[in-house]
């Protein structure tokens, strides 16, 4: 029996047998490969690498505009939709710029992201966030921006900050998991309020001069066209709760789109 050396895997482009490959499944809108290797709006990576060394970022603003325009489409059925950007996920301060000059709003979930969005001039502000310090309660108050809470005591904590009527938001934890996998995932007793315990913390707000306004819920990072039936029901869950709560105007949705990394999977 003889060994035999393995044969090097071909790169992207390469010739295989006399014929080229075609174009990777990972190829598309304004990343390509060719004869200059990886692109990116045209441009070839390594001379972008050269000419500002590495590490580096490489963003395309067309790219993002592509995204977002996308969003657009997919939420066009609904009367009224606002998209909101998780700025959790990459502060730089261009990137930012791009989104609010395409109408998008930021998503929060602690007083320094809030200060930084406000820093950059948005103002359409939406917060979520858990485990609040008094310090933050406090700060989030203070900064006037819309919160979604899943804790009664820190909603009772906040309703000495600000006037009576003040709009909130309360977390709803559907009972379902979705996304990349259970680290990703949101769902299922990790974050906020179980069904049966919405309407006893919206009396608990009422009875502190808030008013619920808006119910929101987040099953996961990396939602895929797989999670579509856990995503659906949980949809309906906080939809039947909403029907309940009559100054409810708003459903906030929250959940990372999923990506495409192997060439078997879809979005």
């Amino acid at each position: 029996m003889r060994d035999h050396p393995a044969k090097p895997r071909p790169r992207a482009g390469q010739a295989v047998g006399g014929a080229e490959e075609s174009t990777p499944w990972w190829a598309g809108g304004t990343l390509g490969v060719g004869a200059a290797g990886l692109t990116l709006a045209g441009r070839p990576v390594a001379d972008l690498a050269a000419q500002h060394g590495t590490p580096s970022y490489l963003y395309d603003a067309a790219r993002v505009r592509g995204a977002v325009a996308g969003l657009r489409a997919a939420l066009a059925p609904f009367a009224q939709a606002r998209i909101y950007y998780a700025i959790k996920a990459n502060h730089f301060g261009p990137l930012l710029d791009l989104l609010q000059s395409a109408g998008i709003g930021i998503d929060a979930c602690s007083p320094r992201e809030v200060r930084l969005a406000q820093e950059g001039g948005v103002t359409d502000i939406s917060v979520t966030a858990s485990s609040l310090s008094p310090t933050d309660i406090a700060a989030l108050a203070q900064a006037r921006v819309h919160v979604n809470f899943d804790y009664v005591p820190a909603l009772r904590r906040y309703a000495e900050f600000v006037p009576r009527g003040t709009g909130v938001g309360l977390r709803v934890d559907a009972g379902l998991q979705a996304g990349y996998g259970e680290r990703t995932s949101y769902g299922a007793g990790k974050l906020g309020l179980a069904p049966e315990d919405v309407l006893p913390a919206a009396k608990a707000a009422e009875d502190a001069g808030l008013v619920i306004d808006t119910l929101h819920t987040h099953l996961g990072w990396g939602l895929r066209a797989e999670d579509e039936s856990a995503f659906r029901n949980a949809l309906a869950t906080v939809a039947h709760l909403a029907g309940q709560l009559p100054a409810v105007t708003t459903i906030n949705v929250g959940g990372g789109l999923g990506g495409r990394f192997r060439a078997c999977r879809r979005k």
